[in-house]
C-alpha cells in the first residue's frame, strides 16, 4: 500500500450519501510492511459529535497502551 490516496485507509467512501441501513460506526485497520498501522474511522453524527469521537479515539488508544484507567478518570472529572 502507498499513502498517495489517504482515502484508501477509510472503511467507507467519503462524502457518499448514507442509506438507512448503513453502519453508525465503521473502522478499518491497515498494516504496513514497516510495522506501522493506520486506523481509519467513520462515525455517524447520529451517535457522536467531533468532541465525542475524539474522546472515543483517545480512550481507545489509552486502553491499548494499558492506560485505560487514567483516561476514564479524566473523562469523569
Amino acid at each position: 500500500q502507498t499513502t498517495e490516496d489517504p482515502n484508501q485507509f477509510l472503511p467507507l467512501e467519503p462524502y457518499e450519501p448514507l442509506g438507512k441501513n448503513d453502519l453508525p460506526l465503521a473502522i478499518k485497520i491497515s498494516f504496513f510492511e514497516c510495522g506501522g498501522i493506520a486506523i481509519g474511522v467513520c462515525m455517524s453524527h447520529k451517535i457522536a459529535d467531533v468532541l465525542s469521537c475524539a474522546t472515543f479515539m483517545n480512550a481507545w488508544a489509552a486502553t491499548c497502551c494499558g492506560k485505560g484507567d487514567e483516561i476514564v478518570q479524566l473523562i469523569l472529572n
